[in-house]
C-alpha cells in the first residue's frame, strides 16, 4: 500500500467519525490535526499536545478503540 504525504484533502473515510466528535480537549486537537493532514504520529502528538511518550500513545489507542479516526500507529 502506497501512501501519500502531500495529497491535499484527506481521503473521504479519513473525514468520517462514529457518529460523534471526540469530547476531551486534547482528542479534538488531535481529530482536528488529523482532518487537516491526513495522518497523527505519536511523536506529533507529543509535541501537538505537550505530552510524554506514555499519554500520547494511550490518547492514540483510546482514539482508535472507539472509532473517532482511522489511525494507524508506526
Amino acid at each position: 500500500m502506497k501512501y501519500q504525504r502531500n495529497a491535499g484533502e484527506p481521503p473521504e473515510n479519513r473525514r468520517k467519525t462514529a457518529g460523534e466528535l471526540p469530547r476531551g480537549e486534547q482528542e479534538q486537537k488531535i481529530y482536528r490535526y488529523v482532518l487537516e493532514n491526513a495522518y497523527i504520529t505519536r511523536a506529533q502528538v507529543m509535541t501537538l499536545l505537550d505530552l510524554k511518550q506514555r499519554r500520547a500513545r494511550e490518547i492514540l489507542f483510546n482514539m482508535i478503540a472507539v472509532s473517532y479516526t482511522h489511525l494507524t500507529l508506526p
